[in-house]
């Protein structure tokens, strides 16, 4: 048993690597990780449909209010002062949601760990038997379906194409689209396996919870689909980071984000190389692992690549420009490899980022491009 636990962090110290050794031992079945900021009417009914479970004894709910300014706080405080046994509170300066995420893992006790955005809930009938099932399972990823839920009303389910309730070799299934593309609403992971990754995502920038399906996926050698729809996610909300026009002007935060996966994939080979994960017990660093990971990180490079190339044309190249720089100095290999993206046509494939940096200024290059425009031959 354990209680209340309000951490007011020390952003220099919480900023430097964890040492997870000094964690405490685990508790909880299942530790979900609420980041929050300005949340004040959202909250209660993401918490409450954690609490409303009738397992909720097998709950560990961290909320980490990220230096918000409405009653956000005070909202989560109350409901520790209620749940002690339940509740986690984290309060810390603003530090935007990595930090929340590295917070939150920093403070839980759970065999499991996953992410609730406090603009989301989940289906509280849905986690009671979600919870049921990992009673009695010991796997490294916890697969789920998530419902999105629009402003109109409408709502569309997300599920999976796996064998539901049994133990999968995550092997045969890693390059399979749906769970090569695994979303982070329907990912759990164990939580020994990230301390001993030494798991942390970028802080400061929007856009980090696509990190929550990159590196952690290494950590993965057998995975289990429980087949209910638990993540509720909202969709429609003023202000929300994936609405189009805010996603435009917060580019630049893609970008970053991008930058330092690829740093973090560049770190991970060469840990690998000097053995570093082995000490942990652990071989993280196959063949498998690096050919997932190069095409994840690749996949994402090019949609960054389109989106200022193809999608966007008049809107400033400057972050772009970085990113091209810096992936050319850190990983000759994934520079030279998106020399390959096209936008496609039946009949005319043209390899866009080669020429872009061959010549963006070339009028043969921009009519291209106006040209897969105007046709819609791009993907986007």
């Amino acid at each position: 048993m354990y209680h209340l636990v309000v951490a007011q962090i020390d952003m220099e110290i919480y900023n430097t690597p964890s040492d997870h050794s000094q964690c405490k031992p685990l508790g909880k079945l299942l530790s979900v990780i609420i980041p929050t900021y300005n949340m004040q009417d959202y909250l209660p009914r993401c918490v409450q449909s954690l609490l409303s479970a009738h397992k909720k004894e097998l709950l560990e709910i961290i909320v980490v209010n990220d230096g918000s300014k409405d009653n956000s706080l005070n909202i989560a405080l109350g409901y520790a002062e209620k749940y002690p046994d339940s509740m986690v509170v984290v309060d810390k300066e603003n530090a935007n949601y990595g930090s929340c995420i590295n917070a939150g893992i920093n403070v839980a006790t759970g065999k499991y760990i996953k992410i609730l955005d406090a603009d989301d809930c989940y289906d509280t009938e849905a986690l009671d038997e979600v919870l049921s099932y990992l009673v009695d399972v010991d796997v490294d990823l916890v697969i789920t379906d998530f419902v999105r839920v629009y402003a109109n009303g409408k709502q569309s389910l997300k599920s999976y194409h796996l064998q539901p309730n049994t133990v999968l070799d995550y092997s045969q299934i890693r390059f399979q689209s749906e769970v090569f593309k695994l979303w982070m609403h329907s990912a759990a992971y164990r939580l020994d396996n990230l301390r001993k990754l030494n798991y942390h995502q970028t802080e400061h920038i929007s856009y980090t919870d696509v990190e929550w399906t990159f590196l952690p996926m290494v950590t993965v050698n057998t995975a289990y689909y429980i087949k209910v729809p638990l993540y509720r996610y909202t969709l429609g909300r003023e202000g929300q980071t994936v609405d189009p026009k805010v996603v435009a002007v917060k580019f630049g935060d893609n970008v970053k984000c991008t930058m330092s996966m690829i740093k973090s994939y560049v770190d991970f080979i060469m840990l690998g190389d000097k053995g570093a994960f082995e000490q942990n017990g652990f071989k993280f660093n196959n063949e498998e692992n690096l050919e997932m990971l190069e095409k994840k990180l690749l996949r994402r490079i090019k949609t960054i690549y389109k989106f200022y190339l193809v999608k966007n044309r008049k809107i400033d190249l400057k972050e772009l420009n970085e990113m091209d720089v810096f992936m050319k100095e850190v990983s000759p290999r994934l520079y030279s490899l998106s020399n390959q993206f096209v936008v496609s046509s039946p009949a005319f494939p043209y390899h866009f980022v080669k020429s872009w940096r061959k010549n963006g200024n070339s009028r043969r290059f921009n009519l291209m491009i106006m040209l897969y425009r105007l046709l819609k031959y791009h993907k986007l």
